[in-house]
């Protein structure tokens, strides 16, 4: 189910609290997990303010995903990979949304 179901956009401190509240487990790493501090800060890193403004719509998140996997790709070490993997697995099983 997506966060975006109901909504078409959803307000920044919404979707901090959905992050803080959700499972800290990332879906496929083998039990790593991210602690509550983390999300909030991958939230202001992953989304920041200057781009993405007061609210966050399905599309951006799209977006947003198809550029991590970019990073994903063009990053240089495996430990870069791992952690770019890792937040795309998480918004994924955050968000709700599929195809990106």
């Amino acid at each position: 189910m997506s966060i975006f179901d109901k909504k078409r956009e959803v307000s920044r401190p919404e979707f901090r609290e959905k992050l803080r509240k959700s499972s800290p487990y990332i879906p496929g790493a083998g039990g790593k997990t991210y602690s509550w501090r983390e999300r909030v800060k991958m939230e202001k890193e992953v989304f920041p303010r200057e781009r993405f403004k007061s609210h966050i719509s399905e599309i951006e998140v799209k977006k947003r995903m198809r550029e991590l996997r970019t990073e994903r790709y063009k990053a240089k070490t495996r430990e870069e990979k791992l952690k770019v993997d890792r937040k795309l697995k998480f918004l994924k099983g955050v968000t709700g949304i599929k195809p990106y």
